[in-house]
């Protein structure tokens, strides 16, 4: 058992001094530490936005305190790391300092935010590892090596020695460097790239915020503006720029609408406006304005989605769209809907007629007031009801004692009712009364 447990120790310090021989490198699904040990706080796959960084840490020397290379700023949900010198991963805490060959992981729907002692930050999205080595700056640049599921998996019943000369091969061959050109904001802070893992096994650059160059594994050189993206495709080649899709558009509901329900709750329908260039969207649906409770996250090819099963509460959602090779653009506005149990009935008022009323003629005009926005019915007939409330309806009516019930009906279904009893003498009681002719 101990010979056993030496020889996992040596084959991980191997794997860690080949991952170390090029600055700064990112994994997705490294084979150790599992996604299963990890806690998922929602169904639905893929991150929700990561939000701007706050700026507090690295002083204007660019170096951080206590020799650390970074600082794991901020992150959302199930993230790991791991010291260099230790083989278990613990859960991450925010503003710890990184040194050279930590790790921090991250899972479903997580994601991560390092800063570094200039300003840059990078921002790590789902199912990815970080290993962070020291390496001479040059120029404030940063060095990615961006590899694949798809490798790891292959390689990791490979003999020692065809592992560690495949991965190195592999690190060759898809290293990128980052150069910061122009920082974002007016004082020219750092910039922020975002790195995602596509379906195909390609990487997404994105420049968030300031201007970088993009140097590929052949050399090449792209230029970056804020708002535009490249992938590193799994030939290692770097794609033209392009820019990001534009944030969606929302339809409906209306922000802040009220659904009130009896004792089923609403189906709510929530839509947007299509995007050019579009081939899916991200829909993000929390119970927070922080979006950390996540109710409802999905990628649909429609622009729209029906949502249930919502408790009484506040929801926040907002829509992203994604090009076809799943890079996605920014979220939309944040609107919010409102469920709440209602189970008090609407207002009703009969302002004519007045009960046990005689109509003079076979035609009764009926006119009263409800809540806005309730329903109502005459004698069956759905009536129109105006803004305010008020309705007007002409009943037909026979000879004899009519019964007319008037039904207001509420969004949550509760019913109030009124009733007139009125009496209609036919056209003879109507000659009958007319004034004899002299």
């Amino acid at each position: 058992m101990k010979m056993r447990k030496h020889i996992g120790i040596i084959l991980l310090l191997l794997l860690l001094s080949v991952l170390g021989g090029g600055g700064f490198y990112l994994l997705s699904r490294w084979a150790s530490g599992d996604a299963g040990s990890a806690t998922a706080t929602a169904t639905a796959s893929g991150p929700s936005e990561m939000p701007t960084p706050e700026l507090l840490l690295g002083g204007e020397s660019g170096v951080l305190p206590g020799g650390a290379l970074a600082t794991l700023v901020r992150f959302e949900r199930s993230v790991k790391s791991k010291r260099a010198d230790e083989l278990i991963w613990e859960q991450a805490q925010e503003k710890m300092d990184l040194y050279g060959n930590d790790a921090v992981r991250t899972f479903d729907r997580s994601w991560a935010h390092i800063l570094f002692g200039h300003g840059d930050i990078i921002e790590v999205d789902e199912n990815t590892l970080i290993i962070i080595t020291k390496r001479e700056s040059r120029n404030n640049e940063l060095s990615l090596a961006l590899l694949s599921p798809a490798l790891l998996r292959k390689i990791a019943d490979r003999p020692e020695e065809e592992q560690e000369r495949l991965l190195q091969e592999a690190i060759d061959a898809r290293e990128v460097r980052i150069v910061k050109i122009a920082g974002a904001g007016p004082d020219g802070e750092g910039v922020r790239v975002g790195v995602k893992t596509l379906s195909d096994q390609s990487n997404s650059l994105i420049s968030r915020a300031g201007t970088v160059k993009v140097i590929g594994p052949d050399g090449t050189e792209i230029i970056l503006d804020e708002n535009m993206a490249t992938t590193l495709g799994p030939d290692g080649v770097l794609a033209a720029p392009r820019a990001l899709l534009r944030a969606p558009v929302l339809a409906s509901p209306r922000d802040g609408r009220l659904y009130t329900f009896q004792r089923k709750i609403p189906r709510v329908k929530l839509s947007w406006k299509r995007v050019n260039g579009a081939a899916a969207y991200r829909i993000v649906m929390a119970r927070d304005a922080e979006f950390n409770s996540i109710f409802v996250e999905e990628i649909l090819r429609k622009t729209s989605l029906l949502a249930y099963n919502m408790e009484p509460g506040s929801y926040y959602w907002r829509v992203k769209a994604q090009d076809a090779d799943g890079i996605e653009g920014d979220f939309s506005s944040i609107r919010t809907i409102k469920t709440a149990r209602d189970d008090v009935p609407p207002q009703l008022a009969i302002d004519f007629p007045p009960d046990m009323f005689i109509a003079p003629g076979p035609k009764l005009e009926i006119r009263g007031k409800t809540n806005r926005g309730a329903r109502v019915r005459i004698n069956g007939h759905t009536v129109p009801v105006a803004r305010d409330g008020g309705f007007t309806y002409t009943l037909d009516l026979e000879e004899g004692a009519t019964l007319i019930t008037v039904e207001a009906i509420d969004s949550a279904g509760n019913v109030e009712y009124g009733k007139r009893l009125i009496t209609y003498r036919g056209k003879r009681s109507t000659v009958a009364m007319l004034p004899e002719k002299s």
